[in-house]
């Protein structure tokens, strides 16, 4: 009988020892899912913020480059917070988009980051053989236009990048896609960074040409949400098809459509902030006094990005 309480007394033990066990590995469990949410809650608010800013900076600089100047108390508040964001970066929750941005940003306010930057390329991008694939972290980013933006925006800001030869890359996987499957939107993406690039004459010309003539139509009273977007892509196409008279008069109508002193149809919308900054960029339009609209407007929309970043960066970044 004695051996029988002493069996149940060390199993008793053994219960107690191993629901403590449990209980400390269940906390520990919840601790570290409740430290990934936060990671994952920062980590969007981070890129969030970055696109924000990178956008705000992208118009400040088509504004440098026609010589207008942006008011000395919303340069300051950027350049606060894009040192702040350098300061205080998730690299392991770093979107490549953000990338991009962080490479527009630091070239405009000469922040002294390239090597940085091309140490966090280095870091996160690796190439796959079965088709181009970004790898972020764990997560496997497929979309071009990431690849893109980061590429053009880093070379743009004086890094080096010609040891990937990603030119060479981009153009095969390009020729491939297309043979497979046709013109679609992601290709729009691609024809943007070839525009960018030496590798322009790899296009096959036919299927953008039917495709560019199948999809764009000039919206006149500029009601379809894309419009701008549209116009961002026949940039990109404008340069495939110089001696195609039919083509470029399309284009050049649609320019006309702009290149005027009405509404560009600005809602507030980041999207839209970019989209106008890209069109007047790419068009060569360097005149502001054509666009009224958008030099009126310009403190406004650059005070309301402003605001709308330091919102999203109230648990993330400290108080700029």
């Amino acid at each position: 009988m004695p051996e029988k309480k002493k069996v149940i007394r060390i199993s008793l033990l053994t219960f107690a020892v191993l629901a403590i066990a449990a209980i400390i590995v269940i906390t520990v469990l919840a601790i570290e899912n409740k430290e990934k949410s936060e990671r994952r809650k920062n980590a969007s608010e981070q890129n969030n913020v970055i696109s924000d800013v990178g956008e705000a900076v992208d118009l400040m600089t088509f504004f440098k480059d026609c010589s207008m100047n942006v008011d000395d108390n919303i340069y300051k508040k950027y350049k606060n917070i894009s040192e702040e964001i350098f300061d205080n970066i998730f690299e392991e929750t770093l979107s490549s988009s953000s990338l991009g941005n962080l490479a527009v940003i630091n070239s405009y306010f000469n922040l002294g980051k390239e090597e940085y930057i091309k140490d966090l390329f280095d870091k996160f991008y690796y190439e796959e053989y079965d088709g181009l694939k970004v790898h972020i972290g764990d997560d496997e980013v497929p979309e071009f236009y990431m690849y893109m933006f980061t590429l053009v925006s880093l070379k743009n800001s004086g890094i080096d990048l010609s040891e990937y030869n990603f030119d060479k890359k981009l153009a095969d996987e390009f020729n491939k896609k297309i043979e497979k499957s046709g013109m679609n939107s992601d290709l729009n993406d691609i024809f943007w960074y070839f525009s960018y690039t030496d590798n322009i004459n790899m296009i096959k010309y036919q299927k953008a040409r039917d495709y560019f003539l199948k999809s764009y139509e000039i919206d006149e009273k500029k009601e379809n949400p894309d419009y701008f977007s549209s116009v961002c892509t026949i940039n990109y196409y404008r340069q495939l098809f110089d001696n195609d008279d039919s083509l470029k008069n399309k284009v050049n109508e649609l320019y006309m459509s702009l290149n005027s002193d009405e509404s560009f149809g600005f809602k507030g919308e980041l999207g839209d902030l970019s989209a106008i900054t890209q069109t007047l960029k790419e068009s060569g339009i360097k005149e502001i006094n054509k666009n009224k609209y958008l030099s009126d407007n310009a403190d406004k929309w650059l005070e309301k990005v402003y605001n709308n970043a330091a919102e999203k960066s109230t648990d993330w970044l400290k108080e700029v």
